[in-house]
């Protein structure tokens, strides 16, 4: 298997298992039954930068960040 094919396996998993669908965001991590911690945090801003989302995850996530939850007028919340 390649670099590109094992990427794109890393891809698919990532947003299998990360992603929490009711909430559309990604989780803050897995826990120790491999479950995701439903939680936001400005964590998830660093997928954006990886490309590791698929399209349509990535808007939803950039528009998380700068909802009230995350975005406080002073910068993203961590």
């Amino acid at each position: 298997m390649g670099a590109q094919d094992r990427a794109a396996t890393l891809r698919a998993n990532f947003n299998r298992d990360f992603w929490i669908q009711d909430g559309g965001f990604v989780a803050l991590g897995l826990d120790g039954e491999k479950l995701p911690i439903d939680a936001q945090a400005s964590n998830m801003g660093h997928c954006l930068w990886t490309g590791i989302l698929d399209h349509e995850k990535a808007s939803k996530v950039a528009t998380a960040l700068v909802s009230p939850a995350l975005f406080g007028g002073w910068g993203i919340r961590s």
